[in-house]
């Protein structure tokens, strides 16, 4: 945690475990079967997707995270999600797994006040974790070496469970204020691939502007590889994410070209064939990445050249 960031605590639940005058930890017996509790139930989950615990800690977290960001008073309405996050919460139960939450704001520009709403927001988390354990959370704003380039704003968001000594679940969240909405939002419930149910909903992209996005993005890392002479981890995700929903749904092919025109004229790159969404330099990464930025995330994923393959196909189906 770099030096000279404010650090905001938010404390979940009693029994917190502090240290006794011998050293020894005063963990109460209710916490105890918490602590079993939630990590029996978390191991579960991990043997059954057969992902590393560490994967199904975020997930979970996820989960509240969004809720709270969702229930706090002029920041759930202000922001829409979209991204690898938004298919597994909203759109596809059993979707590969995910990291962070990516927002953009409803309305271009900043939200007024952000760092206080997200603080209520971090605190709603909170009241939702409380019922389950001592739960610890932290947040700092991220600050970039170099500033983002749209203005984006990003927080750290760290989540303690109440098994461990510190917080180790590490969770990212971007706000792009820049980006224009182009087709109508849905409002969906939250899927929580857990026992407890969680209440309320989401707005989200459609279907459709989260391909338009991620078409747009591999034209985005593209244009890095070529400026830098590397690319992002992002894409082996980008094509995954864009093989899965094609499959999945009927999208029409004249409003798709249209809307990845006008997305991508807002960040200055262009697609005139299908075939720029597959440029070797593209594909190249997302074979050397595969195992390390996917397959971590879901293991039942097909061979990358079968991916690569059938996404460039429904591709080219929808763009002529």
């Amino acid at each position: 945690m770099k030096h000279g960031h404010t650090i905001h605590w938010i404390l979940a639940g009693v029994g917190q475990g502090l240290q006794s005058p011998a050293g020894r930890s005063s963990i109460t017996w209710e916490r105890r079967s918490q602590m079993a509790t939630v990590r029996q139930l978390l191991r579960q989950q991990a043997d059954l997707y057969g992902v590393q615990f560490w994967i199904i800690e975020k997930d979970y977290a996820l989960s509240y995270l969004l809720a709270g960001i969702s229930a706090t008073e002029d920041l759930g309405d202000a922001l829409v999600l979209k991204g690898g996050t938004a298919l597994r919460k909203l759109y596809f139960r059993d979707y590969r797994f995910s990291e962070d939450l990516d927002y953009s704001t409803r309305q271009i520009g900043p939200i007024e006040a952000l760092d206080r709403k997200f603080d209520r927001a971090i605190k709603k988390t909170e009241d939702l974790l409380q019922e389950f354990g001592p739960f610890r959370v932290a947040y700092e704003p991220l600050t970039l070496r170099e500033p983002h380039p749209e203005g984006q704003s990003s927080y750290v968001v760290r989540v303690q469970f109440p098994y461990q000594r510190a917080p180790m679940c590490r969770l990212k969240v971007e706000i792009t204020i820049d980006e224009p909405i182009l087709l109508d939002l849905e409002r969906r419930p939250i899927l929580h691939d857990f026992p407890e149910s969680i209440v309320g909903k989401v707005s989200v992209y459609s279907l459709e502007e989260i391909v338009a996005e991620k078409l747009r993005a591999l034209l985005q890392s593209l244009a890095r590889i070529e400026d830098r002479g590397w690319g992002t981890g992002r894409i082996p995700r980008d094509y995954y994410d864009l093989w899965y929903i094609l499959k999945q749904t009927d999208l029409s092919g004249a409003q798709l070209v249209n809307l990845i025109q006008e997305k991508s004229n807002v960040r200055d790159v262009r697609a005139e064939s299908a075939d720029d969404f597959f440029a070797p330099a593209l594909q190249n990464i997302a074979r050397r990445q595969w195992e390390k930025q996917l397959r971590i995330f879901v293991p039942a994923a097909p061979p990358v050249e079968a991916v690569l393959e059938e996404t460039k196909t429904l591709v080219e189906m929808l763009w002529n």
